[in-house]
């Protein structure tokens, strides 16, 4: 994730904004990606699973010709990835960015520190997002490493629709330079 967010660094509009919700993923655009003036953050404070879609329809909604990109775990999408349909209605077109690690990785990783041995509820058996894109009229790819990401990325940028990107990570990279 951090080379991902380094790529956007160099790669994304100057005056892009970021979105996300809540959970580990979240860490790595805060830790990586610049800010300026011009390029800005929507995030939660609280821990609002799910924030960072309506987040990014909101913002591509007052700023229809600013890039939006939506950080959001597997689970944080599914929370209200229902809203993609108010951007298809409204045609407005974030980029939307999963983490897909198959889990809820940040409660997750409480249960390892706290209760070894005692994992429950958090592996997720996640839907094709592929056809969630479609079924929105997003554009959609999907990686399995981060050298895939600036292909997807520049497909992203000329979509004329919402994009999503389904990124497939390691369950045990929980955070930047932390594993379980």
């Amino acid at each position: 994730m951090a080379k991902i967010c380094n790529y956007l660094n160099e790669n994304a509009d100057n005056d892009a904004i970021y979105t996300n919700g809540a959970g580990n993923f979240a860490i790595w655009p805060g830790k990586y990606l610049n800010f300026s003036k011009a390029k800005r953050l929507l995030a939660p404070q609280a821990g609002a699973m799910g924030a960072g879609i309506p987040a990014a329809i909101a913002a591509k909604s007052a700023f229809p010709d600013r890039q939006v990109i939506c950080f959001a775990g597997d689970g944080d999408f599914q929370m209200t990835c229902n809203d993609l349909g108010t951007a298809m209605q409204e045609n407005l077109c974030p980029i939307i960015l999963i983490h897909n690690n198959g889990s809820y990785g940040t409660i997750r990783m409480h249960q390892e520190m706290r209760y070894p041995n005692r994992i429950s509820g958090t592996e997720l058996i996640n839907p094709k997002f592929g056809l969630l894109a479609e079924a929105y009229r997003f554009g959609y790819a999907r990686i399995t490493d981060e050298l895939e990401f600036a292909d997807a990325f520049e497909m992203a940028k000329v979509s004329t629709s919402g994009f999503i990107i389904e990124m497939i990570a390691d369950p045990r990279d929980i955070a930047p330079n932390k594993s379980i």
